[in-house]
């Protein structure tokens, strides 16, 4: 299943649940979470490195 855009994913690796906010041309995905002291995050993840997060 390909990720998408509104997507709630993790990195294949663990750390923090992210929503997807759109997937560029390289297939890289623009991610956006809030970090540990609520300060808000975003970065370019390519999509291989993801995985679409479990329900908590």
């Amino acid at each position: 299943m390909a990720i998408k855009a509104g997507d709630i994913v993790q990195l294949k690796t663990g750390g923090p649940r992210m929503s997807v906010g759109g997937i560029l041309v390289n297939q890289e995905a623009m991610c956006y979470w809030f970090d540990d002291h609520d300060v808000f995050q975003q970065q370019q993840i390519f999509s291989a490195a993801l995985v679409l997060a479990k329900d908590e």
